[in-house]
């Protein structure tokens, strides 16, 4: 009898990674896929012992993860799209749906060929997140000024240090917007105060974007989780002033977030913890 070899490739990997930090998350996640064309069977991924997800038996793709010859190269390097939902069962990540494309080849390509690449998945975090120590936070809900209703989905841009920041908003336009703190800021003049007083009167004026087109979402797998390309693609948002306020304000583009260290803000739009916004059409 005669021993035969037998080699399953993984044919799609993922590392998460928490978008505030950018620290692996390695448990709690519940990670699935489906074709994109059929939309089911729902396959689940499996956790690796270094807290990757990965999948071995996606439908159409049995001869991928399977191969008959174990030193050639994938059969078909044509692509099918898939779908990925990933749900936190922690709740401190909004659930995301992602479009890809399987086999996930390597550039160039291994040879032999190898497992498929393992593709980074940056998570954002959920209202209900609670906060990391050495983190800042901005808390609101956004809303459509004309409707006085939530805007689900939008996104959130914030400038920090020359880079951007992102959170979005839960189905019920609430934001918790999680990133670290900006540098620290040195007096322009007179003796600087020292250690813990010094550092907690830091404040920082930063900029906000808001970009919100509801209309253009799509909702593949969840009728609550939007495609993440969708939410990323989503034009600029105005921004409001309180829609009963006399004289009322004009609308702008961008607004300004006055962040304390060691204090959540709450963007606040006449004593209320709400961001008003017109939605691009």
């Amino acid at each position: 009898m005669l021993a035969e070899d037998l080699l399953i490739r993984t044919l799609l990997g993922f590392r998460f990674v928490d978008a505030a930090t950018e620290q692996p998350v390695t448990s709690g996640l519940a990670v699935s896929a489906a074709p994109a064309a059929a939309r089911q069977p729902l396959v689940q991924a499996h956790r690796t012992r270094s807290g990757h997800y990965a999948f071995h038996h996606l439908p159409g793709l049995h001869a991928l993860a399977y191969p008959a010859d174990t030193a050639g190269p994938p059969e078909s390097a044509s692509g099918t799209a898939f779908l990925v939902r990933v749900v936190d069962r922690q709740g401190r990540f909004l659930p995301a749906v992602r479009r890809v494309t399987v086999p996930v080849l390597p550039s160039p390509p291994a040879s032999p060929p190898a497992a498929s690449p393992l593709l980074d998945f940056y998570l954002l975090s959920a209202p209900t997140r609670p906060v990391p120590p050495g983190l800042a936070v901005i808390y609101t809900r956004v809303v459509d000024v004309a409707t006085d209703a939530p805007v689900p989905h939008a996104l959130l841009e914030l400038e920090v240090d020359g880079e951007a920041v992102y959170g979005q908003a839960d189905r019920a336009g609430d934001v918790a917007l999680l990133f670290p703190y900006p540098a620290v800021v040195a007096p322009l003049s007179g003796s600087p105060p020292s250690g813990r007083r010094a550092l907690f009167e830091q404040a920082w004026d930063l900029t906000l974007r808001v970009y919100a087109r509801p209309g253009a979402l799509t909702f593949p797998l969840d009728p609550d989780v939007p495609e993440l390309s969708g939410v990323f693609a989503q034009a600029p948002a105005l921004l409001h002033g309180h829609p009963r306020a006399s004289p009322p304000e004009p609308p702008a583009a961008t607004r300004t977030v006055t962040l304390t260290f060691g204090t959540p803000a709450v963007l606040r739009t006449a004593g209320e913890a709400r961001l008003f916004i017109e939605p691009s059409p």
